[in-house]
């Protein structure tokens, strides 16, 4: 899609009666006179300012300035979609409740946030209906309070709230058919995904989900997928000046460039209609979309293999039955063996580990660093091949182990290392002044909204500080993504037991008096190693030998 599309410009070729051809959504120079004036005029501009007033006389919704006001503390505790609300869902009124419910929602009212989910779902433990009623606002998972969406997303699962055989969720623009089966472990039962790609796992409840009996309910959502339409459209940020049913008003940000947009809905799905800006500038923003493409491209296949590695539970990196943290880093090396000697497990401290899980897929045990530098390896395609295949590691646009890195596992060693080749990181340390201490929670997630153009997607940041254990501590995370509207980095992936996609709350909520401590930017020439369109980026070539580190 060009930013810069025509809207009516064939029609108005056909008026004036040219023969000619387009490139990039504009007209070509050297037209016949009257097209040539249609040109210097530009009338795309036209039209689209004209369709932005119709736009702004159209009723107005209202939005969401309670949850906008607190939007990156909910962000940053409940993870899920950042989605654009265009009215604020409602929870059940009180005349559609028997009087026991009501009851139950004032009493809980007096509450302190962090304390009323849990006090419902105990009350209402194994009465999925009344919880649903009680808890969800339309089939939304949604809160303007940060500590009552925390507790949403966190203590809430779907069998608490359902027991019917299909159920359907809505996450952002797609909307996912889920089944009732027997859990896979321990008793009960759990709902998974019935299509697409997460056809067969368990599914969770993230905050903005939707989640309902009747698929007719989805029809007219309350949210907008802002985060798909900017992965299409390749704007990085957005803001908002005005809501209709059928469209929205906005800025758009790509580059250093902000742009004038009007922007259709289609239920929660959005699209560029036209760009309020001459000519010239269109094209400059065609440009840099192009130009960004590899790096879209290349973030894409980082949130592919993050997935991957979540969906396939890859154990952390130390003993079994060890309760600190000074035998961490000790059983990759001892995979790596297994696995290059075609062994199908291993043996610690007398204690066995399998070389693959059940599936056949290789599971090397990672620490938190590990985990960051295989996700990027794997995005390019470097990953160790499944049972029944060669013990050979696949080999594609990335391997660490040829850029010289040694140790893997070692989160201040990946800073070292990191400053020691420019070319490929950007290295930073956070100055003392703004180390904010998790515990400071308001002003910790205002500093990430201040400092928001600090942090992209893919960038990796380490916190530091001590834990109940008495030991300062080091932890490196992965930003998966950053909210398009105001650039909080909400999106964090971590390995802490198995790859998990976690919120600074869930993160740092174990140890409070941790802070930021470093950022490590990679640079195009790294990053651009994982976009699978790079040349000769669609192979993989065989390595022979898995190293350990």
């Amino acid at each position: 899609m060009m930013v810069g599309r025509t809207i009516g410009t064939l029609s108005l070729i056909a008026l004036l009666g040219a023969g000619c051809e387009q490139l990039r959504g504009e007209l070509r120079p050297a037209l016949p006179p009257m097209v040539q004036l249609a040109h210097q005029q530009d009338y795309e501009r036209q039209v689209c300012q004209r369709r932005i007033a119709e736009t702004k006389a159209q009723p107005a919704l209202p939005g969401t300035p309670a949850f906008d006001a607190k939007r990156a503390e909910i962000l940053g505790r409940a993870i899920g979609e950042p989605a654009l609300f265009v009215a604020p869902p409602q929870p059940s009124p009180d005349g559609q409740l028997p009087a026991e419910l009501v009851s139950a929602r004032q009493q809980v009212a007096k509450h302190s946030p962090r304390r009323r989910v849990g006090s419902l779902l105990s009350r209402f433990r194994g009465r999925p209906g009344a919880l649903r009623r009680l808890l969800l606002r339309e089939g939304y998972v949604y809160s303007e309070r940060p500590y009552e969406a925390y507790g949403l997303v966190n203590d809430v699962t779907l069998p608490k709230l359902f027991n019917e055989q299909q159920i359907w969720l809505q996450r952002g623009e797609t909307i996912h058919r889920l089944e009732r089966h027997r859990a896979r472990f321990g008793r009960g039962f759990e709902y998974r995904y019935s299509d697409g790609s997460s056809q067969g796992h368990t599914a969770k409840l993230l905050f903005a989900d939707r989640v309902v009996t009747d698929r007719s309910v989805l029809d007219q959502p309350l949210h907008r997928d802002v985060r798909s339409f900017r992965d299409r459209v390749g704007f990085d940020r957005l803001q908002v000046s005005g809501l209709t049913d059928r469209a929205l008003l906005a800025k758009l940000r790509f580059g250093d460039r902000w742009v004038t947009g009007l922007v259709s809905a289609t239920g929660a799905r959005l699209e560029l209609e036209c760009v309020d800006a001459p000519l010239a500038v269109r094209r400059e923003i065609d440009d840099f979309r192009s130009a960004d493409a590899p790096r879209r491209r290349a973030l894409a296949a980082l949130r592919q293999a993050v997935e991957a590695m979540v969906l396939e539970a890859l154990p952390f990196d130390r003993p079994r039955g060890v309760k600190d943290h000074l035998s961490d880093g000790q059983l990759r090396s001892q995979w790596n063996a297994a696995y290059r000697q075609g062994r199908g497990s291993f043996t610690y401290d007398d204690k066995g580990y399998v070389v693959f899980d059940q599936q056949g897929r290789p599971m090397p045990p990672q620490m938190c660093v590990e985990m960051i530098l295989d996700a990027y390896e794997r995005a390019s395609g470097t990953w160790y091949q499944v049972r029944g295949e060669p013990r050979k590691r696949l080999k594609g646009g990335l391997d660490f182990r040829d850029l010289g890195v040694v140790n893997r596992a070692g989160v201040m060693g990946i800073e070292t290392y990191a400053k020691s080749k420019p070319e490929l990181f950007e290295a930073s340390r956070f100055p003392s002044s703004e180390r904010i201490r998790f515990k400071e929670r308001e002003r910790f997630f205002a500093y990430l909204v201040d400092h928001a153009d600090r942090f992209r997607p893919g960038d990796i940041i380490a916190i530091q500080g001590p834990k109940p254990d008495g030991y300062v501590h080091q932890h490196a995370i992965l930003i998966e993504d950053v909210d398009p509207l105001t650039g909080f980095p909400y999106a964090l992936v971590d390995q802490m037991k198995r790859p998990r996609r976690r919120s600074f709350e869930r993160i740092m909520a174990e140890a409070p008096l941790r802070s930021l401590l470093y950022h490590l930017r990679p640079k195009p020439r790294l990053l651009l190693r994982l976009d699978p369109q790079r040349p000769n980026g669609s192979g993989t070539t065989m390595v022979s030998t898995v190293e350990g580190r």
